[in-house]
């Protein structure tokens, strides 16, 4: 297929829209966007500060769809770590917003960017941060650990007091890495992990229902996620993000020789809650957001805005930020 005459649509370009989503606005979005979080009525971005040039930091676009990136940017690694590598995520609390990074020996720490605060930054160790997502006022850190406490795990950050516990552990038997975090709008906890045994391999989401964990949270203690009911596992999985009552899971590869990450699909699974005490979670068939059938458009990240999927979408057009919504 000869990308350079192929017919595009002007949001989708040669993507393919399933069954029973929409698409919205397709605002125009610079190439130094990685990826982006809304926190109050703002959107903003993690990314570089003009298309060429690092470090990698936080910069407000505007409120959606009107998109215009702002001068202030704030660096995620700070100066004196010049080994660091920001981590590929952005979240809010609905006051500040998370990132990270790490460096040599799975080190690192989470920058708390609170906008308009008199301290508007402060940095928290958490070595091996990989990912992150918040709910009930928290951050929850998918890390190897958190201030003083060291382990693989979910962990519970109050961003106000710079304080946090362990959450959720993995399974010993697992051998887990640091997997993606999400959270769904009925209030679904997606816990990630990557399974280093040679005869796993895969990336594993297990939903956890607010029942299991808002006891935790509020009184600092922990739970295993042994027994979670597990929502997808696959080599293929490159990120997730709650969609409405649901979890989009981006799927592809590491192709050569670049080895950057091209998206095959985005599939949404619906996630219903069942009991009025200890709460039960069912998964829903498997239900196509988006497919790419050729590499003329692709999808370069994963985010969302309220209970809508937002696509970072590129393609000889440009790139753009599509909103795709369930009814």
């Amino acid at each position: 297929m000869n990308c350079q005459v192929v017919a595009l649509d002007p949001k989708l370009g040669t993507l393919v829209l399933g069954m029973g989503f929409t698409v919205q606005e397709a605002p125009a979005l610079g190439v130094n966007v990685l990826t982006v979080e809304r926190n109050g009525a703002t959107l903003f971005a993690l990314g570089t500060e003009t298309a060429t040039s690092l470090p990698v930091g936080i910069f407000s676009l505007g409120t959606y769809p009107a998109i215009v990136q702002a001068a202030a940017f704030q660096p995620v690694v700070p100066a004196n770590e010049p080994t660091g590598f920001a981590s590929n995520f952005l979240t809010s609390d609905g006051t500040s917003l998370l990132a990270g990074y790490t460096k040599a020996a799975s080190a690192g720490a989470v920058l708390v960017f609170t906008p308009g605060a008199p301290t508007p930054t402060k940095y928290i160790n958490a070595p091996g941060n990989y990912s992150a997502t918040s709910v009930s006022g928290k951050f929850l850190i998918n890390a190897l650990g958190l201030g003083t406490t060291a382990g693989s795990g979910i962990y519970a950050l109050t961003a106000s007091t710079s304080t946090g516990a362990l959450l959720a552990t993995f399974d010993s038997t697992w051998q887990a890495a640091s997997g993606v975090s999400a959270v769904t709008s009925n209030g679904i906890v997606i816990a990630g992990y990557y399974g280093t045994a040679t005869s796993d391999s895969k990336n594993h989401l297990l939903a956890v229902a607010p029942s299991t964990y808002l006891g935790p949270i509020a009184g600092s203690t922990s739970f295993s996620l042994m027994g979670s009911v597990e929502v997808y596992a696959g080599f293929d999985v490159l990120n997730a993000v709650g969609f409405k009552d649901g979890v989009a899971v981006q799927r592809g590869d590491f192709l050569p020789p670049t080895y950057q990450a091209v998206t095959s699909d985005i599939v949404r699974y619906p996630l219903m809650l069942a009991g009025s005490g200890v709460q039960t979670v069912t998964v829903g068939a498997a239900q196509t957001v988006v497919s790419a059938p050729n590499r003329c458009t692709e999808v370069d990240f994963i985010g969302h805005l309220g209970d809508d999927l937002l696509l970072g979408v590129k393609d000889r057009t440009g790139r753009r930020l599509v909103r795709v919504v369930k009814p």
